[in-house]
């Protein structure tokens, strides 16, 4: 009923489900009666890849079913050629199954990911190496202080870059923004306080600028990898999955592409962003006690 239907649709914008099936009250009796009827199919097409399987999966079962009723009913070769189920799809979010829609968001987040947490830790080490950080350290300011004021300036650059991506994204690409920007930069402060924070911990535990090249590198590999950027999470092993809880690319990854492709709403980003508000907040007051037990 229309109800069951608006449960199903509310639990794919919620990202709970990727395909569903409505199978309408008179299908059974259309297909004794009439030897065919109808199923409408909704499918969450911002990974075309994966709506294209759904595709191939669903077709197999309505074929599936349809020999199965044949033989069931024993109709004639002729009738047989005539029972059919029509299968209507409609592809939500991305109708014309197109995989840049699905990339360009999370290539956004690779770039400012990548620009915020090296140029963090890259310029604290390099005032480390040239020994403009020791003069700090004997200024009378806090340690918090100086923290913030190294940090607030790829804050500022990681917005920037993704206003960049976002509108590039839109002018020449064609991705949808469908939700609201304000709430699309709320989700991005609290990932870029951890990215953030990322960068300052690899500062602190790096001695020079080649460390911090070679660490960075190991920990964006390992985020990258794990993020659903370019496989569906839901394809990696079990063990995978479970490390992947304590990803926030994947976290970042996610909220955009609802906001930007669904038009999702705060209420359905909560898992999103309590899981981001709680990694940033550990890793970004870990990563200032590291600094100030280094320095």
């Amino acid at each position: 009923d229309q109800q069951d239907m608006k449960g199903a649709e509310d639990k794919m914008l919620r990202s709970e489900a990727d395909v569903v099936i409505f199978i309408p009250h008179h299908f059974e009796r259309k297909m004794f009666k009439e030897h065919r009827s109808e199923v409408q199919v909704l499918v969450n097409a911002i990974n075309a890849m994966s709506a294209g399987i759904v595709n191939g999966y669903v077709n197999a079962i309505v074929l599936s079913l349809s020999k199965d009723i044949i033989l069931d009913l024993k109709l004639t070769r002729q009738l047989a050629r005539y029972n059919t189920i029509n299968t209507s799809y409609t592809f939500w979010y991305n109708q014309d199954l197109n995989y840049k829609i699905y990339m360009l968001p999370g290539i956004c987040v690779l770039l400012v990911s990548l620009v915020t947490m090296f140029l963090t830790a890259m310029n604290i080490v390099r005032e480390r190496e040239i020994g403009t950080i020791e003069q700090i350290n004997v200024t009378p300011i806090f340690k918090y202080q100086f923290v913030i004021g190294k940090l607030i300036p790829f804050y500022i650059i990681g917005m920037f870059l993704l206003t960049i991506g976002i509108s590039v994204g839109r002018l020449f690409y064609d991705v949808p923004i469908n939700g609201s920007l304000f709430l699309l930069y709320f989700v991005a402060t609290i990932y870029f306080a951890g990215a953030l924070g990322i960068g300052l911990f690899i500062s602190a535990i790096s001695e020079t600028q080649q460390q911090v090249l070679f660490v960075s590198f190991l920990v964006l590999i390992i985020y990258i990898m794990m993020s659903g950027l370019f496989t569906p999470v839901e394809s990696m092993p079990e063990w995978a999955q479970y490390l992947d809880l304590l990803n926030p690319f994947a976290y970042f990854i996610k909220a955009i592409r609802m906001i930007l492709l669904k038009g999702s709403g705060f209420m359905d980003l909560l898992r999103e962003i309590g899981a981001l508000s709680i990694y940033s907040f550990v890793v970004l007051t870990f990563a200032i006690k590291m600094y100030r037990k280094r320095n």
